[in-house]
């Protein structure tokens, strides 16, 4: 399997995760779309970023700078969706660098 096709399997995963409860609490069809999108996109875009960090926290990071704009935009509309927006971002941001330095990067130096 290659780099690529790793990293988006990561990024489906986390899509997933993310898009799930999302699902569950009736959101439309565009909102869902945008999150799967996010997450498949931030598992490349992780699986690429080199920071002389540990995994988890350069993809933190990755997470939150993202996700952020995102949980201001939902703002608008719903106040309170700010926290459970950045808790994910944050959570799965460090997930995905988790596993991606621990299944591709780390493999790669091998």
């Amino acid at each position: 399997m290659t780099k690529l096709q790793k990293a988006l399997l990561f990024g489906c995963t986390a899509a997933i995760i993310d898009v799930t409860p999302m699902l569950v609490m009736g959101l439309g069809w565009l909102e869902n779309a945008s999150a799967f999108l996010h997450w498949m996109g931030m598992g490349v875009i992780i699986a690429y970023l080199r920071m002389p960090l540990p995994g988890w926290v350069t993809g933190a990071t990755a997470g939150i700078l993202t996700g952020l704009p995102v949980g201001l935009l939902a703002m608008k509309s719903d106040p309170a969706s700010i926290m459970p927006i950045c808790a994910s971002s944050l959570l799965l941001g460090a997930g995905l660098g988790h596993l991606t330095r621990k299944f591709i990067t780390e493999k790669e130096s091998s």
